[in-house]
């Protein structure tokens, strides 16, 4: 059995009054998640409080947090000016988001100044969930 984390990378575009429709249609690129304003979240009591559109990579066994950015940030920078236009267009709040789940020694959280600076040029923040137990 294997201790590496299962680790899943997405960029998340967020906010109010758009449909994943447009943002697909103006990035050229497609969703792996969409969500309307209200949707209930997974299984629990919670709704969604805006509507989103995320670009995800499947979910694999890595210590390398950095090596797997920088494959999402590959497959987004060839329509950048889209994402860029669509964040613009819609107010959008870009993330690119991690879920970390831990099944024994956790991964480096390290990210390179040029990976920092591919994550900047979109103006995203960062979020890295790590998840305990998974």
């Amino acid at each position: 059995m294997t201790s590496k984390p299962m680790v899943q990378v997405a960029l998340k575009l967020t906010g109010q009054g758009f449909s994943a429709e447009d943002i697909t249609r103006i990035t050229e690129l497609t969703p792996t998640k969409t969500w309307r304003q209200g949707d209930q979240v997974q299984a629990s009591k919670l709704v969604r409080k805006n509507d989103g559109w995320v670009l995800g990579l499947p979910e694999r066994e890595t210590y390398d947090l950095d090596g797997l950015l920088i494959e999402l940030l590959d497959s987004i920078e060839p329509k950048a000016d889209r994402v860029l236009e669509a964040i613009g267009r819609f107010t959008l709040e870009p993330q690119i988001s991690f879920g970390v789940y831990l099944r024994g020694e956790a991964p480096a959280c390290l990210f390179s100044s040029g990976t920092i600076k591919r994550i900047c040029a979109l103006g995203a923040a960062l979020d890295i969930d790590l998840i305990l137990g998974a």
